[in-house]
């Protein structure tokens, strides 16, 4: 039995590419939360921290992955797709975000209420690209 065709993806050439470009529908990186939908991080004591938004998620988020070499927070999508928070996490909220273990992303409506919060696993990344390439 023949194996079915995979969908071959765009292939971009970075030199080419102009800034606010539109890049191809089958690009794997979606443009931020932030810039798309508008987004907020609220961090605490906690396991778990919570991700405000202003509209519904473009896609069903699988987990959530926080990049502590590029202070950002990453979302993977089922369809497997990534999106970024779209801001840089400073150094009060990574203290508090390497220790979580979950996300909740909860959207507000136009009433100023909230609906039930969406909660996703969090992977913390503790190895850094200095552990790297120190041989750790």
């Amino acid at each position: 039995m023949a194996e079915p065709a995979q969908k071959k993806m765009s292939v971009i050439d970075p030199k080419t590419v102009k800034p606010l470009q539109k890049m191809p529908e089958d690009t794997p990186v979606l443009p931020s939360l932030h810039s798309t939908i508008g987004a907020g991080l609220l961090v605490g004591q906690g396991d778990i921290a919570t991700v405000m938004i202003e509209k519904p998620l473009p896609e069903q988020y699988w987990w959530a992955e926080y990049d502590i070499d590029l202070e950002q927070l990453y979302f993977v999508t089922v369809d497997a797709h990534i999106q970024g928070l779209g801001f840089k996490i400073h150094p009060p909220q990574h203290r508090h975000l390497m220790n979580a273990k979950k996300i909740s992303i909860v959207e507000f409506t136009d009433e100023d209420k909230f609906k039930t919060p969406y909660i996703i696993p969090l992977v913390v990344r503790t190895n850094t690209l200095t552990d790297l390439e120190a041989g750790q």
